[in-house]
């Protein structure tokens, strides 16, 4: 072997394990978050120090009850829900209004007539 095939020789070698890094960090890199992704969809149990995670399905199932509560609160049922509680209240609230304004006419009345 001459000098010239070894320099040539070990630079291939040098760059061929250069890129086998490069390479093995960048799927490393894919691997770690392709883990966290699953481990996010997936939960986690609790451990000590760390509070259980519950998974995507667990959270999506949670949504999907507090929008059948928002739901079943905004659809009218005999006085128990929140959209029967408005209507209740926009009612007293103009009977309030019709009273007021018997109140100011009998006191625009009481004024002239006082003067």
């Amino acid at each position: 072997m001459t000098p010239a095939w070894v320099g040539a020789s070990s630079a291939v070698i040098v760059a061929a394990a250069g890129f086998a890094v490069f390479v093995t960090r960048i799927l490393w890199q894919l691997h770690t978050r392709a883990s966290d992704f699953f481990d996010d969809w997936a939960g986690a149990p609790s451990r000590p120090g760390v509070e259980a995670r519950a998974g995507v399905m667990a959270r999506l199932r949670r949504l999907e009850v507090i929008a059948a509560d928002i739901q079943m609160e905004t659809q009218p049922n005999d006085g128990t829900s929140m959209r029967d509680d408005i209507r209740k209240n926009a009612t007293l609230l103009q009977e309030v209004k019709t009273e007021q304004a018997a109140v100011r006419g009998d006191l625009v009345t009481y004024r002239h007539d006082g003067e």
